[in-house]
């Protein structure tokens, strides 16, 4: 815990709860708000991509061993020819249980 506290000065009021923590020295700092509004901008204005905001996946059709659209919790069907799973966490549960691949992915916090 102390040795984490002096690269992370703001987990001193959670003694308790750090269990643990992971130095990377070549890691960098970034705005990941304006990194995501930009990755967005060229997508769309590059690539054809497009956005589902507040749209929750609740199920994934496959067909012919690949993604065939992506039914979402309002019961729209999103066709496309790439899906990108960018889910944290739940995109285990979410390919595991529709797809029946297996992700080797374990939660992490970061910062």
């Amino acid at each position: 815990y102390e040795e984490a506290l002096q690269y992370e000065p703001c987990i001193q009021h959670f003694k308790d709860e750090v269990h643990g923590a992971i130095f990377y020295k070549d890691e960098v700092i970034a705005d990941c708000r304006k990194f995501s509004h930009l990755l967005k901008q060229v997508l769309e204005e590059r690539y054809d991509v497009t956005f589902h905001f507040n749209s929750e996946v609740s199920e994934l059709v496959k067909a012919n061993d690949r993604i065939d659209f992506a039914r979402t919790s309002k019961g729209k069907r999103i066709l496309g020819k790439q899906f990108i799973i960018a889910a944290g966490a739940n995109s285990t549960s979410l390919v595991v249980n529709h797809l029946r691949y297996r992700i080797p992915m374990v939660s992490m916090k970061g910062y």
